[in-house]
């Protein structure tokens, strides 16, 4: 018998861009939204991608594993990161 155990350290962030900001900056978290300005255009992804890369950047995780699974055409996002609450928490202090 074979038992197969699932651990999953991904979690989800909502995230509210603002995008055409001056630079790529962390702006606050409060209401479980981290609040992100973004030193990119909205148009053709450019935003996003710069969103994914900072993220990656600051979090010091790859950008291949970080995927914007919705409103990737709005400015209120849901963010699929590579690591467990408790350690983006830690990261976020940091930066």
């Amino acid at each position: 018998m074979a038992f197969i155990l699932f651990y999953d350290p991904c979690m989800l962030l909502t995230v509210k861009v603002f995008p055409g900001a001056p630079k790529t900056a962390f702006k606050r978290f409060a209401n479980g939204i981290l609040y992100i300005s973004v030193a990119a255009a909205p148009q053709k992804g450019k935003a996003n991608g710069e969103l994914v890369r900072f993220l990656a950047e600051k979090l010091k995780v790859s950008a291949n594993d970080i995927k914007i699974v919705s409103g990737g055409a709005g400015r209120l996002k849901r963010v699929k990161l590579p690591i467990p609450e408790n350690i983006l928490a830690e990261r976020l202090c940091r930066t």
